[in-house]
């Protein structure tokens, strides 16, 4: 995995795209949770809003993936996170409002909906099909590794600076 990644360069830059977009959905997950727990004190606010974040992947989710097959895939990337750094900011300046709030959860959540499948269709791109199982692999451990190490690493940034530093 380490031999591709130093060998390929679009993949390296792929890789380290979806890094970074994954880091922020690490961040706002633990976030979002914390500030709607803040607003609303109530396990059933924590309810709502993971339940909002699940909408788009229902509602837009094969969408996404006609969207990612049929437009420019590196477009679409970098469309759904511009989207969701809106997202993220809006929620770093009102961070006080529950509405603002559940509105930002189900664009971070399109955003994902919308980037993942055209990042994965552009993998086949960017490598050899011999490659292509280890640069998965590459993006897959990112992806785990953001939740493994990036979740409590936002709880503690959370706990020492406050959710609108998070987003």
């Amino acid at each position: 995995m380490l031999e591709l990644l130093r060998r390929s360069p679009e993949l390296r830059r792929l890789f380290a795209a979806h890094a970074v977009s994954r880091a922020g959905d690490a961040f706002n997950a633990v976030a979002l949770v914390v500030l709607v727990f803040d607003l609303t004190g109530s396990g059933f606010g924590v309810a709502g809003v993971v339940a909002v974040e699940v909408l788009p992947v229902l509602l837009f989710g094969a969408v996404a993936g006609v969207a990612a097959d049929r437009l420019p895939r590196r477009s679409v990337m970098i469309g759904a996170d511009l989207g969701r750094a809106v997202a993220a900011t809006a929620l770093a300046v009102w961070s006080g409002s529950l509405p603002v709030a559940f509105l930002a959860a189900f664009l971070l959540s399109l955003g994902a909906t919308v980037f993942t499948p055209a990042s994965s269709s552009l993998l086949p791109q960017v490598v050899e099909p011999e490659d292509l199982v280890a640069a998965n692999s590459a993006l897959w451990t990112v992806a785990v590794l953001a939740q493994i190490v990036l979740a409590p690493t936002a709880g503690l940034l959370i706990g020492s600076a406050g959710v609108g530093l998070a987003f």
